[in-house]
């Protein structure tokens, strides 16, 4: 059955609430969260399912999007740039989630032949044809989402698709206008095949009605405006405010905080696909795929059947119990005692079935049955064989990004368990580097979290940032290997 859609109905101008929405975000309100989804979640979906390829691996690009952005409203300089800032994160999360295959045949057949003509381009052309043209972004916001000047895309990608798909539209529109057209498209129907395309191409450059027809009918914002925006699933607003509330899924949000936590000095993120992926920490891939493809089976496809299974049931089956079992990401803890608190039961260990031991070989002793020389013991009291439970502990786990390869800024993670903890970070000053903040507080719904910058121009290339709190002290080694070549050239003409 084919899934709901809706016409792309994006404005064209930048939101005027942008401001106010980054100051509710960045404030204690716990409605700032959802004000943000109100207001984008329905284009961000759209144009994380472009993508992807695929509507549940979207909504999962979309959620932890937006969990990132509540986590690292702080970097952002300026308010007035969150419409572009949210695309950013979500670019970035969506390129580290697998491609799906291509969409069914839920598709008009106008649609298909769009997506078609846009498989003949670049994958940057297609993404900046589409933020500009069906999302309303301007140019300067584009340059800031893909990281790179977008001018020149949008020019070339405009021409070529109109150029594509000119042959097409005139075959069906301009046939009356134009006798040579007509014969050539005599007895036409179905799909052109290249020969045909490439007849009609140059017809069209050389007949200056077809030329005026294709001006007038044929346009890039038109052919893109044809292609229909995905409905955001129901249940997705309550999944995200979920996701940003429960004190137990606070390593949650600290493991999607740290996917997006690399930012240039205008507090924008650093584009994955211009940062080599290689530097993306070895143990880190793993726990990505693990992640994304956990949050899609528990999380969204729950969204999308209407299941009304517990969030907190949900994520603790989907997601690692503690920041500590995230591949790529040292953690270190030290506990604290609070008095008069119960600890909570210890969380239960999966035994691999080759560890698990199996009964001897041979024949197996059968229980004598009552009354032929068996002694019964009497049962013992069970309130004697209780101990008092061990006392509750706080904790603080500190995840540190180490290495930051080729990128200049980087993110140290602070989780507290059990408790509100306080902390306070020193560095030695150095040339170029920066961190901030220097102190703070981390509870179990609200992580914390420290920027690590260096300067471009900087000499220095590591520095190491020393961490106490009532909870112990942990230091942090941060280092980088200094600015590298830009990779120029356009990506590969797959579809993204």
């Amino acid at each position: 059955m084919p899934e709901p859609t809706h016409a792309p109905h994006h404005d064209t101008g930048r939101d005027a609430g942008d401001a106010r929405l980054a100051e509710i975000l960045r404030g204690a309100d716990p409605g700032g969260l959802a004000a943000v989804f109100d207001a984008y979640a329905e284009r961000l979906y759209d144009y994380a399912c472009s993508h992807v390829g695929d509507r549940e691996t979207g909504a999962v690009a979309v959620h932890d999007a937006l969990i990132a952005a509540r986590e690292h409203i702080g970097v952002l300089r300026d308010d007035s740039r969150l419409r572009a800032w949210l695309y950013a994160l979500t670019r970035n999360l969506c390129l580290l989630q697998p491609r799906a295959p291509e969409p069914g045949d839920d598709a008009t057949p106008e649609q298909r032949e769009v997506r078609e003509l846009l498989r003949g381009l670049s994958r940057r052309e297609r993404e900046v044809l589409d933020l500009v043209h069906r999302h309303g972004l301007s140019p300067a916001e584009v340059n800031l989402v893909i990281g790179a000047p977008s001018k020149h895309l949008l020019s070339r990608g405009g021409r070529a698709l109109e150029a594509a798909a000119a042959p097409v539209v005139l075959a069906r529109a301009a046939r009356s206008q134009c006798p040579d057209l007509a014969a050539m498209t005599e007895g036409w129907a179905g799909p052109l095949t290249p020969m045909s395309r490439k007849r009609l191409a140059r017809h069209i450059e050389s007949c200056s009605t077809c030329e005026e027809i294709r001006r007038r009918e044929v346009s890039a914002e038109g052919l893109l405006r044809l292609l229909p925006a995905p409905l955001v699933p129901l249940s997705l607003r309550r999944l995200l405010l979920d996701t940003a509330s429960d004190p137990e899924l606070a390593h949650t949000r600290v493991a999607i905080a740290d996917r997006a936590a690399l930012f240039g000095k205008n507090g924008f993120p650093q584009p994955i696909d211009r940062r080599a992926r290689k530097k993306v920490r070895a143990g880190s891939v793993p726990m990505i795929a693990a992640v994304a493809c956990l949050l899609v089976v528990m999380g969204v496809l729950i969204v999308l059947t209407g299941g009304e299974r517990r969030p907190d049931e949900r994520f603790r089956a989907a997601l690692p119990p503690a920041a500590s079992a995230l591949p790529g990401v040292e953690v270190e803890t030290t506990d604290l005692p609070v008095a008069g608190e119960p600890a909570p039961p210890p969380s239960p260990s999966v035994t691999p079935p080759a560890a698990r031991k199996r009964p001897p070989a041979g024949p197996t002793a059968r229980p004598t049955p009552p009354g032929r020389g068996a002694v019964r013991t009497p049962p013992t009291s069970r309130a004697a064989s209780r101990t008092p439970p061990p006392v509750r502990r706080v904790s603080l786990s500190v995840s540190c990004p180490g290495s930051l390869g080729a990128v200049s800024t980087g993110t140290i993670g602070l989780t507290a368990r059990n408790g509100t903890v306080r902390w306070k970070a020193a560095y030695s000053p150095a040339e170029g580097v920066t961190v901030e903040p220097v102190s703070g507080t981390a509870t179990p719904s609200r992580a914390g979290a420290i920027t690590v910058r260096f300067a471009e121009a900087s000499e220095t290339r590591s520095v190491t940032v020393s961490i106490t709190s009532p909870a112990g002290d942990r230091t942090c080694a941060v280092s980088w290997t200094g600015p590298e070549a830009e990779q120029n050239g356009d990506d590969d003409p797959t579809l993204p």
